[in-house]
């Protein structure tokens, strides 16, 4: 769902996490997942409180990194396109960004160089506002609140009583209005009003500039594991379902590929 992970509950799993990259395995739920932990040790690293992760691998469909600030499925998808507009300033190429609420996925087609500087400077607080408002500048978001704006506005004629007009020719009519000042008249404040509201609402910019200043104030550790680990394998499938055609059905081949993860996991401990 769309309920964030709030700043408690992040640190609460941060500590767990924490726990299990230092052998402590307190309690049932721990200890049932142990072999994952020790599948994510193995791999790659169990992130520690004072730490952010970052996971990077080539695999056939293309090259994939993992970011995990733990911040929030929705201050995540603000960051994932944050990070997709400042990697593309850095490097021309097509971006893909897959969140959850543990982390972030870009996919791109080539192989991208970032030594710790660079992630530095990709989630960097600064001018987060500026760069999130240029992110959702064209994009569908703004697209969607616009309607509700235009509606607000009276730009959209909502009919008589008795007699409504269609959802899709109200849709058509904010969205042609949306292209018009998009073209023609860039600072219309009405479009900026639904920018804020993307950035602000759906974005929420104030925790994704708390989570950024966090992992400013974090050590990074950047890995390049041999396979997908068990942090990434849920990035890794919904980014599965959204670019590759096959004709298995998606929960099919996530199913395979998870026994598979899970079949590298210890399955005894002494």
């Amino acid at each position: 769902g769309k309920m964030p992970l709030s700043t408690q509950l992040a640190d609460a799993v941060r500590r767990r996490l924490s726990d299990a990259g230092e052998g402590r395995f307190e309690g049932p739920e721990m200890e049932s997942l142990r072999p994952l932990f020790e599948l994510q040790a193995n791999l790659s690293r169990i992130p520690r409180a004072d730490e952010v992760l970052v996971e990077t691998i080539s695999l056939k469909d293309g090259f994939h990194m993992f970011c995990f600030p733990f911040g929030g499925r929705l201050a995540h998808e603000g960051l994932g396109a944050v990070l997709s507009l400042r990697l593309s300033r850095r490097t021309p190429a097509s971006i893909t960004a897959v969140v959850n609420d543990y982390g972030i996925e870009l996919v791109t087609d080539d192989p991208i160089t970032l030594n710790e500087t660079g992630w530095r400077e990709l989630l960097n607080p600064d001018c987060i506002v500026d760069d999130l408002l240029a992110s959702v500048n064209e994009s569908e978001m703004a697209r969607r609140q616009f309607r509700e704006v235009a509606r607000i506005a009276g730009l959209t004629h909502q009919g008589y009583p008795g007699k409504s007009v269609s959802s899709r020719l109200q849709q058509a009519s904010s969205d042609m209005f949306f292209d018009v000042f998009a073209q023609f008249d860039p600072g219309n404040l009405l479009l900026a009003q639904a920018r804020r509201e993307v950035v602000e609402g759906q974005l929420e910019a104030s925790r994704l500039r708390d989570v950024l200043a966090a992992c400013s104030s974090r050590r990074l550790v950047l890995v390049e594991p041999e396979s997908v680990t068990p942090l990434a394998f849920p990035l890794f499938a919904e980014s599965m379902r959204a670019t590759t055609v096959s004709s298995e059905t998606w929960e099919d081949r996530v199913r395979k590929m998870a026994v598979r993860l899970e079949d590298r996991a210890p399955r005894e401990h002494e």
